[in-house]
């Protein structure tokens, strides 16, 4: 099971890079970084939570439980956490340190997934495996505003069971795979212009943007 985190120095090519072993960890699936108190927030399938541990291996802390979080977005200038929660098929929220959860959205929602932020525009993505009123079981990326209002469908998709979201704010752009596919898409935020990026795998669990 995924029980570390490894990170590496992207400036030094010959860093072997930093495992933290978690003692508590089961099964880790998404992580984000808050870089202001340099903390790696994750979450866990098997043991049901949102977790934090800071990048030196210290300070690891339960922050949320009794939830099944696939998706973890962090809006780090205004200290507030974004997770998806597929077992009750809703989108929350709390502060970083785990106080005021609250429910952002819980309709149309099917195994919700994969989450990113785009704070500039006051809006989260996501994806859903299935929008329950639609009758051909299609799942779709969608955006909401901050406040839980003008939901909004970006791009109907199959109802893939893995689904990956990544956001690129430099370039406006928002990336997305499956485990079905082999590529990686990059398309608008509003789903047109889909570029395809062949990967030499399948099965791809994590997408990140990196631009300069």
């Amino acid at each position: 099971m995924n029980t570390m985190i490894r990170y590496y120095d992207l400036n030094d090519p010959d860093n072997s890079g930093t495992t933290i072993h978690l003692d508590n960890a089961s099964a880790i699936v998404d992580i984000d970084y808050d870089p202001q108190d340099a903390y790696i927030y994750y979450t866990d399938r098997n043991n049901r939570t949102i977790s934090r541990v800071r990048i030196n291996g210290t300070d690891e802390e339960l922050i949320i439980s009794d939830v099944n979080p696939k998706g973890l977005t962090l809006d780090v200038e205004f200290r507030m956490m974004y997770w998806t929660n597929s077992d009750s098929d809703t989108i929350e929220r709390s502060w970083l340190n785990g106080t005021r959860r609250e429910v952002l959205i819980r309709k149309d929602l099917y195994e919700p997934s994969s989450i990113v932020l785009d704070k500039d525009k006051g809006q989260v993505f996501y994806y859903t495996k299935m929008i329950w009123k639609d009758t051909t079981r299609f799942g779709a990326i969608l955006r909401v505003d901050l406040n839980g209002q003008n939901i909004e469908c970006v791009v109907r998709k199959p109802g893939y069971s893995q689904f990956v979201l990544g956001y690129d704010p430099l370039k406006q752009q928002l990336y997305w795979s499956s485990d079905d596919l082999n590529y990686i898409v990059a398309a608008d935020m509003d789903g047109k212009n889909e570029q395809h990026y062949v990967l030499p795998f399948k099965y791809p669990i994590a997408v990140a943007t990196y631009g300069i």
